[in-house]
């Protein structure tokens, strides 16, 4: 029942993240995020559409809801059906009970995320056992408010090679549509920050014949910084990141943290041209392996493309979906992009 029909619903939503101390979404996602992203970032279920629709669920409840702000968590899987990837957040308010500024607020969190089926969509079957990546948190609201809101936040997590990475950051905004954040990160060789991320699936089996080919090594600081607006109560967004280390590698690797790694989003909402939405998404992995750095930037390999197109009459939505991967493999050896698209039509109430 989950697999076959459920897919058929694009998305069910109550409440928004953030916001609101109860919300819940099902079905096809792409911005499933625990905590500060530092173990999942920004995770979708949607790489494979139209050829496969996966229906996921992410849950959220915080105490406030029962005028008990001290606890709160968050649950979530990507695939409701079969439960392969499922993930959560536990947090407290130990502090806020006290009424002292800043601090009351702080959160300590912790995170765990399983991979029950490694293998979900190799090209071979093979044996894969579960894997989980695990951490804990501290998140502390500085200022409130929506013109200058700031947070600082750290946070550890382990991963299965028994490598370990560490952060501290800020992020926030300014004049209430610039958006920005700055992490300085201690890797340890083999750890791979936002191990699930928006390309996960893709990399999927890829990642976990690292993880068991790997073990943690040597410890190296690293970056990461975010730089974006949002205009007209979030109509407009923009947003760019950027993460890698301070210094390449000596030799070519394999290994994802020795290179920078960007990811951009610009979204158009609902209402502001008519009908019309839309949200672009361009994602680039292990830049500076195969030219200098700009011109790798802009080189397909190892990119993911996206581009969601709406347009919405009534309750009647049309989307036309795209998503694109270079395969260097095609074309004699020269690479092509492997393009998907699809049109969907769907009720939006």
């Amino acid at each position: 029942f989950f697999d076959l029909y459920l897919p058929k619903i694009l998305y069910v939503r109550y409440g928004l993240k953030g916001q609101d101390p109860l919300f819940a979404k099902l079905g096809s996602m792409n911005d499933l995020t625990l905590g500060n992203g530092f173990i999942m970032d920004d995770y979708s279920n949607m790489n494979f559409m139209p050829t496969t629709r996966i229906f996921g669920l992410d849950f959220g409840l915080d105490g406030q809801l029962f005028n008990f702000p001290y606890v709160g968590l968050e649950l979530l899987t990507g695939n409701l059906a079969k439960l392969d990837l499922v993930g959560g957040r536990l947090f407290a308010r130990p502090l806020i009970g006290t009424g002292i500024p800043i601090i009351k607020n702080m959160q300590v969190g912790a995170t765990v995320v399983v991979d029950n089926v490694p293998n979900a969509y190799a090209a071979t079957v093979a044996t894969a056992s579960p894997l989980a990546v695990y951490g804990m948190d501290v998140m502390v609201p500085i200022l409130g408010g929506k013109v200058f809101p700031l947070a600082a936040f750290s946070e550890m997590a382990f991963e299965p090679n028994k490598s370990m990475g560490a952060m501290l950051g800020a992020g926030g905004r300014l004049f209430g549509f610039i958006t920005y954040g700055t992490q300085l990160r201690v890797l340890q060789d083999g750890f791979i920050p936002s191990y699930f991320d928006a390309g996960y699936d893709i990399y999927r089996a890829a990642k976990y014949d690292y993880m068991e080919t790997s073990s943690g090594g040597d410890l190296k600081a690293a970056w990461y910084a975010t730089l974006g607006f949002s205009l007209l109560d979030d109509k407009i967004a923009l947003s760019a990141r950027m993460d890698g280390p301070f210094t390449a590698p000596g030799v070519a690797s394999s290994y994802q943290g020795d290179y920078p790694h960007a990811k951009a989003v610009l979204k158009l909402a609902e209402g502001l041209l008519g009908g019309f939405y839309f949200d672009a998404r361009y994602e680039k992995y292990f830049i500076g392996k195969n030219a200098a750095f700009f011109p790798d930037l802009v080189d397909p390999t190892d990119a993911i493309v996206g581009l969601d197109i709406n347009y919405k009459t009534g309750a009647s939505v049309l989307t036309l979906a795209y998503n694109a991967k270079w395969d260097p493999s095609l074309n004699s050896g020269n690479g092509k992009w492997v393009v998907t698209s699809s049109i969907t039509a769907s009720m939006k109430f």
